[in-house]
């Protein structure tokens, strides 16, 4: 199941980018998904729970919008600071 290395993929990348201690909680991150990435969005979305446990994204939410094409990419992050 390669959704799950991808969901990893996207929890670090979110992870790298947020200034630590000055978020306390990821509540959403949103996505760009291209329907000829041969990606499941079910699948995609229950590896993300997973990747997300014991991380600050544990509980966040993935909003997976589907594009044409092959994009993969996370657009947005909402976070409670």
């Amino acid at each position: 199941m390669h959704e799950l290395s991808i969901a990893q993929g996207i929890v670090e990348t979110v992870r790298r980018h947020l200034h630590a201690g000055e978020i306390h909680e990821v509540k959403a991150v949103r996505l760009r998904l291209g329907d000829q990435t041969a990606i499941a969005p079910e699948s995609l979305q229950f590896c993300f729970d997973l990747a997300c446990e014991g991380t600050i994204l544990r509980g966040a939410r993935l909003e997976i919008e589907n594009v044409p094409g092959d994009a993969l990419q996370v657009v947005e992050v909402e976070v409670e600071e």
